[in-house]
């Protein structure tokens, strides 16, 4: 007990005079840009001799992580803190499809494909872009230790299909095996099981995840104008 609070008062002391930040601040932020701070170049790391493929177009943020036989087509992007890992077989993201922040994509059982036009769901700490430049040393020091228990984390794939112009939540999570139909939506936080087919056009949620109803013409239509938004950005 005494030895925690010595390391707090330790702390506070040393940075007493950027302390003042902190109420105006999302808790978020300091786990987001802790990440930033920490990698601030693009990982792309050779796995048995094959390495990420792009199209001319694609897009890939300095900090995220991606190992081994990835390949994006064109208009395809990988976000901020996500970590996309072929190094047991191949990861293939459609063109127009954007893996955002925080995401995670494993393959421990088998490939992931991912179709065209598909949003796969951000970190809730993306969501707050707060004032990290003035302040990057607080955050580095502060933000783990003190915050990062409360950011939500990105989607997860692992050997999976997501089919064209679906979308999943945030920290939602699609496992080994399993099929995301056409122009289907996983809701945010729900857990698509392992062998799991979610038909197209369909809204699933829960955990385990359940088709709630089909989704409308005009809902199929806005996923996919989503997918464009993230490409345009993207671009």
């Amino acid at each position: 007990m005494r030895r925690d609070v010595s390391i707090a008062k330790s702390i506070i002391w040393c940075h007493s005079s950027s302390l003042h930040i902190l109420p105006s601040l999302c808790p978020c932020c300091f786990y987001y840009y802790y990440k930033l701070a920490v990698v601030p170049s693009t990982r792309v790391v050779t796995h048995a001799g094959k390495s990420l493929k792009t199209g001319f177009t694609a897009f890939v943020a300095r900090s995220a992580a991606v190992v081994g036989d990835v390949r994006l087509k064109e208009g395809a992007s990988i976000w901020y803190a996500s970590t996309v890992r072929a190094d047991r077989s191949t990861v293939t993201v459609g063109a127009g499809s954007s893996i955002l922040d925080g995401v995670s994509v494993l393959t421990t059982k088998g490939p992931v494909a991912v179709g065209d036009a598909v949003t796969i769901g951000e970190s809730l700490c993306s969501r707050f872009p707060c004032c990290y430049e003035q302040y990057p040393y607080t955050f580095f020091l502060v933000a783990t230790s003190l915050f990062s228990r409360f950011a939500a984390p990105g989607a997860h794939l692992d050997s999976c299909v997501v089919e064209d112009g679906a979308m999943v939540g945030m920290g939602a999570r699609i496992l080994s095996g399993a099929v995301v139909g056409k122009d289907s939506y996983i809701d945010a936080g729900a857990v698509v099981g392992a062998g799991v087919v979610v038909g197209g056009g369909s809204l699933w949620t829960g955990n385990p995840a359940k088709e709630l109803r089909k989704l409308t013409v005009d809902e199929m239509s806005f996923l996919r104008n989503q997918a464009g938004v993230y490409a345009e950005l993207a671009g």
